[in-house]
């Protein structure tokens, strides 16, 4: 029960992160929206792991700018 109510909050987030990347005129916006989720899942397990806060602050930033140049967001705030 549990894989599947977490399975059921993924294919939410996905889902609003795709109407998003939709509305940017996204080619594939469910597959970028898998992408970017993993990503964003990722980045945040990675930097809560990292002990040194520095080093947590930039996976965060590295992964934000990434995800941010990818999507051609760089302007965005």
């Amino acid at each position: 029960p549990s894989r599947a109510r977490y399975a059921k909050g993924v294919a939410h987030l996905t889902g609003i992160i795709a109407t998003h990347l939709s509305a940017l005129g996204r080619d594939h916006p469910e597959d970028e929206a898998s992408s970017t989720l993993a990503e964003l899942v990722g980045a945040v397990t990675l930097a809560r792991a990292e002990p040194d806060p520095d080093r947590s602050d930039a996976i965060l930033e590295r992964s934000r700018a990434h995800l941010k140049r990818r999507l051609g967001l760089e302007a965005a705030q």
